[in-house]
């Protein structure tokens, strides 16, 4: 599969896993975001961390070897496409709504398949999150 395909494949089961969701669709408050990973220019990150020799998650490691997720590795010669998911709901159905947005780490094998696991904490990267892991899919740093 193209890089290309594999990142249709992951837009195509975001909104399977949107439609699942048919209680926010009522209300029309569930906004669900992707954004397939890329290598930041200098002017668009707002903080210059380095590039660190592992990123860590409850459920996923990802380092420049791959990304380890459910106790199996998967090496990057095996992932086509990775992209982060912005899943944004209400956390509160009070008076004044508050919403959360938690991060997924979605990537698609060249095979087709499709895995998906949340990241804890992953808001400490900021925006570099996605440009961290394509530093590591090329061997940068």
């Amino acid at each position: 599969m193209t890089e290309k395909e594999c990142f249709q494949n992951i837009t195509r089961f975001c909104k399977k896993e949107l439609k699942k969701t048919r209680w926010f669709l009522i209300f029309n408050n569930h906004n669900i975001r992707i954004e397939k990973t890329r290598l930041l220019k200098d002017y668009e990150r707002d903080v210059n961390l380095k590039l660190p020799d592992l990123l860590k998650f409850e459920t996923v490691q990802i380092d420049h070897k791959g990304i380890e997720f459910e106790n199996f590795f998967y090496s990057w010669e095996d992932i086509c496409s990775v992209a982060i998911k912005y899943d944004t709901l209400p956390s509160n159905w009070g008076e004044a709504m508050d919403f959360r947005t938690d991060k997924y780490l979605i990537f698609c094998l060249i095979n087709g398949e499709i895995l998906q696991t949340k990241l804890d904490q992953a808001d400490k990267y900021r925006n570099l999150l996605g440009h961290f892991i394509e530093q590591y899919k090329l061997g940068i740093g």
